[in-house]
């Protein structure tokens, strides 16, 4: 069957269209980026200096544990958030989907891949497959004592979900929308359907 000129016209304007949606949608969510990284900008002067502190720090840690804190508000409330499912515990699984889902590279915070952080917060325990609570504090009691980080032990800045559901509130349904579906607030998934919903029943 022979194509006509009509339908070659057809399928570049389906085309042209298709490019035209795509360009619109990589715009929009340039923008919502933008819009994103002003208002987690706006932070208060003792949020700055605390990010500040952690990306001053070389690899190691120290800066593992400064950013954990910064992330979840404690050691102890970091660990719980690894331990999802839980049970007291956990897996080099649950550690590693944490840390993909918060985008920590180890490699790059630490100096070493992931599962040889896992090894050595395990190290010296009954089982090397799964960490507990216990074994969390005492790893980091080791690494951080008589350190300038070692005040991070102690800390408890209450949990940062409150902070970080108000700072997603402060952008348009779309604009959220936009930047779930693209894996932007992936760390923030479940606050930001929730952020989503509140949009939803304002409407």
């Amino acid at each position: 069957m022979a194509v006509t000129p009509e339908i070659d016209q057809e399928a570049a304007e389906r085309e042209a269209a298709a490019k035209e949606a795509a360009a619109k949608t990589r715009a929009e969510v340039e923008a919502a980026k933008e819009l994103w990284q002003k208002i987690r900008s706006q932070a208060n002067a003792e949020d700055s200096a605390r990010e500040q502190f952690a990306q001053s720090l070389p690899p190691g840690v120290a800066k593992f544990a400064a950013l954990l804190v910064n992330r979840f508000g404690s050691l102890e409330r970091a660990f719980n958030n690894f331990d999802y499912n839980r049970k007291g515990k956990v897996t080099r699984g649950q550690f590693q989907t944490t840390l993909a889902t918060i985008r920590l590279n180890t490699d790059e915070v630490v100096g070493l891949p992931s599962k040889k952080v896992f090894r050595l917060i395990a190290a010296g325990a009954q089982s090397a497959l799964e960490i507990t609570l216990e074994q969390w504090q005492n790893f980091f009691d080791q690494e951080l004592t008589g350190e300038d980080a070692s005040f991070l032990l102690t800390e408890d800045r209450g949990s940062q979900a409150p902070k970080r559901w108000a700072q997603m509130k402060q952008l348009p349904s779309k604009a959220l929308q936009l930047l779930v579906e693209q894996g932007e607030l992936a760390d923030k998934e479940e606050l930001a359907k929730e952020a989503l919903s509140k949009h939803g029943q304002r409407k």
